[in-house]
Order: C-alpha cells, then structure tokens, then sequence
C-alpha cells in the first residue's frame, strides 16, 4: 500500500474493501485505471439503485496521508477527516484508494467482535491442525474439544469439559469440571466454576463465574460481561431477543436476567 502510495504522488491513499452490502459503510467512487477516488460518499449519502445493494469499494479505515494534508485541515475548529477533508481531496484528484484482501471485519458491535475472532482464528489455523492452543495449558482429566478452538498460556481445564466449537479463551483462565463453552470469547484472568454453561456470549478480563451460572446468548444477541464481574451461583442470563444483555464492570449478578427483564446495550463498553 506504501508503494502504491508513493506512485501515485497524491496526498493520501485509503484502503479499500469490495463489500457486498456497501450501505454501512463510506462508499468510495473510483475510477478503476488510475485508482483515483472520483467522490467519496457517507453511508448517509450512498442510494443503491433500485434499492438493491450493489457490492461496491468501502472505506476500510486505514490511510496513508502526507504531511501537507494539513494545509487542507482549518485550525482551531473540529474537523472529521472523512466528511470535510476526504470529499475535497477527491474533486482536488489528491485522493486514492488500494483494494486489500484477505480478512476485513466491522467489529462496533458485540456480535461482530465474536464473529471477528472466529474469522481470525480460522485464518491462523494452518490446513493440518484443528486447533491453536498452547502448550502450556493443563487439562485436568476428560475434557472434549470442537474444533476450532484457541486456548492461551497457563490455562486449566477441569474434567468433564466441553470445549467448543468456535472458542478462544485468553491467558490464565480457570475453568472447573463439567462446564460448557461454545461460540464465546473469553478474555484473560477469568475463573470459571463447575457445570457452568456459555453459549454466544463475550467475557471480559477478571470474571468470576460461579458454580451451575447458565450464560446464553443467541446468533444476534450476545450475553457480555464487562471487566471483574462476578456472576453468583446457579445464576441464569439468557437472552431470547435479538438485543444483548450487558452486565457492567464490576456488577455481582444475584438475580436472573432475561432478555428484556434487564437493561440492554448494543456496547461492549456500557
């Protein structure tokens, strides 16, 4: 992309990713011979025709930019770089774009976030293995893993297990006996008790899951622990809509929560 860059002697270069559904996305007009972005739309401007998608060049969201993009930058006054700049550059023919490929993923919402884990990790997985797991990782006893899975440093694992499919884990996790993970990210420094049961969910760093919890989320619909949660024993949080339930940071859940009974959030963050 740097070198593409420098050829074309303009003032920035973004990336670009061929997107089937283009409507979320600042779409880019370009002219296919020399590159050069010809109109640089917000997803608040891009109409398809017809009404029907069209796949279409977006803006990946990373940039190369030389340093006299500043004199097209006013100062002392809040600027967005895709909305008052970008558009100028494109009617100046400053501005290109450089199609990529391999793994691109929108991860500003929960499910995405998973779903771009899941991609990586199968991207990372080479042909003849299953799996990505360390070997650091103890199991202590009988423990069944779907593929794939990746499982980070100093992890242990108690009997009876069932890990997967679609699982990472991070580093220095303690899952006990008889527990449940599927179709879930589980971040660092968590413990997990026994006959604990997640299916699509996220788990943020220093959790404490306590015995016989049931956390389970759906395709569209996540169960999110935000950092150092503790989820009390035989504790059950489901989720039977399409939004997510989101527990915040620090929060000890004693009750039940289901779908709508609980406040809910489309971000990780709240």
């Amino acid at each position: 992309m740097l070198k593409k860059h420098e050829s074309t002697k303009g003032l920035g270069t973004i990336a670009s990713k061929l997107v089937a559904d283009p409507s979320r996305y600042g779409v880019l007009i370009v002219d296919d011979a020399s590159n050069k972005i010809l109109q640089f739309l917000e997803k608040s401007e891009y109409y398809p025709q017809e009404g029907r998608n069209v796949a279409m060049p977006v803006n990946a969201g990373v940039y190369i930019l030389e340093p006299d993009i500043f004199s097209h930058i006013e100062p002392h006054i809040k600027v967005s770089i895709e909305l008052d700049v970008f558009p100028k550059l494109s009617k100046e023919n400053e501005l290109f774009h450089y199609p990529i490929s391999g793994i691109w993923k929108d991860i500003g919402k929960p499910e995405e976030l998973l779903e771009g884990n899941i991609l990586l990790m199968n991207d990372l997985i080479e042909e003849n293995k299953e799996n990505l797991i360390d070997d650091s990782v103890k199991f202590n006893g009988k423990v069944l893993i779907y593929p794939p899975v990746t499982i980070g440093e100093n992890v242990v694992i108690g009997n009876d297990c069932i890990i997967g499919p679609n699982v990472i884990i991070g580093n220095n996790v303690f899952i006990d006996e008889k527990t449940e993970i599927k179709e879930a990210l589980v971040y660092s420094n968590n413990s997990i008790s026994k006959n604990v049961k997640i299916e699509n969910a996220i788990i943020s760093d220093n959790c404490l899951i306590q015995d016989n919890a049931v956390l389970l989320g759906n395709d569209v619909a996540l169960v999110i622990l935000a950092s150092g949660v503790v989820v009390s024993s035989n504790i059950r949080v489901i989720t039977n809509t399409n939004t997510s339930i989101s527990i915040c940071h620090h929060e000890i859940v004693k009750e039940n929560k289901i779908s709508s009974e609980y406040f809910t959030s489309e971000s990780i963050g709240d």
